[in-house]
């Protein structure tokens, strides 16, 4: 693979791909360029937080269809067409990591229904040496949507998803610490909608508006785990319906093991594809963990 051209200049670059003048790939290495070469974790994070910078947010009014060309629906994103929420987000920054040769699908998981309490993000895998020299791949989790991770409290090392698994599924809480990562993003409005209802967004209160084509665009938004959570919130509710006296992190934890999908999504796949969303194999470790951990 030849080295593509960077940019100088990050408007510019964008508008290129916008007119369709830069590819998805060229797009992508030129905001992180150290994912030409062996970058490993601080490559993918890098794409990730670049990807969350752009990832808008919107009421259900605004969502952007997904489940199909990655190119397309990155572009309605920078022209602030609409906004994604945790599945689409997930699918689609997983499709970005295939574009730049890392393999990745979407992790679904938890109670669906009317009162949902689920969750979509990302999976991922790199190819790291063992002691022996020979190269085995490790999977990690590693959310798009609203900017989480997990490590080891002692070493401060990624979880590999395998562990994340096991220690869940074993109850060590204890060895087990989300890392929140809140990046500014854009939210995303109909002309003349209030914001006022969506300040929990902005830390330091709703900015200017700025008119887009199409909508009305206010930036600075952060949404995490934290202010999804909030005691005053919908889903705190139903968690705190569901979880009795059971930590709320030990809970969102345990999440993981209800009703685990790995590479599905909200949607149905194409008919002609037995499935649309994972081209690669999983460790047979991990589909093992999932089903013995799994919870009703």
């Amino acid at each position: 693979m030849s080295d593509p051209q960077l940019p100088t200049d990050m408007k510019s670059w964008t508008a290129r791909f916008l007119s369709s003048e830069l590819a998805l790939p060229s797009y992508l290495y030129g905001h992180v360029p150290s994912l030409m070469s062996e970058a490993g974790l601080e490559g993918v994070f890098a794409l990730r937080d670049w990807f969350m910078s752009v990832l808008c947010y919107s009421g259900p009014e605004l969502l952007l269809a997904h489940g199909g060309n990655e190119e397309k629906l990155l572009r309605s994103l920078l022209r602030y067409e609409g906004g994604l929420w945790c599945a689409g987000a997930a699918e689609l920054f997983s499709l970005l990591l295939k574009q730049v040769h890392i393999p990745a699908t979407t992790f679904m998981y938890g109670y669906q229904g009317l009162a949902s309490l689920s969750h979509v993000t990302t999976v991922f895998s790199l190819t790291v040496r063992d002691v022996d020299g020979f190269a085995i791949p490790k999977f990690y989790l590693l959310d798009p949507y609203l900017g989480f991770h997990y490590v080891d409290p002692g070493s401060r090392q990624m979880l590999d998803f395998s562990e994340l698994l096991r220690r869940t599924r074993d109850k060590r809480y204890d060895q087990i610490e989300r890392v929140d990562t809140a990046i500014k993003r854009p939210y995303v409005a109909q002309p003349g909608d209030d914001p006022a209802y969506r300040s929990w967004l902005f830390d330091d209160g709703v900015p200017e508006p700025e008119e887009a084509a199409s909508t009305t665009v206010y930036h600075g938004a952060t949404y995490t785990v934290d202010k999804l959570f909030v005691p005053s919130s919908p889903m705190r509710k139903l968690a705190d319906e569901r979880r009795g006296n059971v930590p709320l992190d030990h809970f969102l934890l345990d999440l993981m093991l209800v009703k685990p999908e790995l590479g599905r999504m909200s949607h149905p796949p194409q008919e002609d594809k037995v499935d649309t969303y994972v081209d690669w194999r999983l460790s047979s470790e991990i589909i093992t963990l999932l089903a013995e951990g799994c919870r009703e």
